[in-house]
């Protein structure tokens, strides 16, 4: 079974690469994540920083995460 931040790591990249999130898309902000998801903050930042490192987004501490 995936880990819950890796099933939500490989949805939010399949979206991106399919082009479904399009560049400049501004994705929820970690709280709204967690919220929605019903996942902890640490996990949200955790997902949004894997992604990040794959060069899929970017984000600056206190703005939300934007599709490259």
């Amino acid at each position: 079974m995936k880990a819950r931040y890796k099933a939500l790591v490989d949805d939010f990249s399949t979206q991106i690469r399919e082009g479904t999130l399009a560049a400049g898309h501004r994705l929820p902000t970690h709280r709204q994540l967690a919220s929605q998801e019903r996942i902890s903050l640490a996990t949200a930042t955790r997902v949004y920083a894997e992604l990040e490192e794959m060069g899929l987004v970017s984000g600056e501490a206190g703005q939300r995460c934007l599709v490259r």
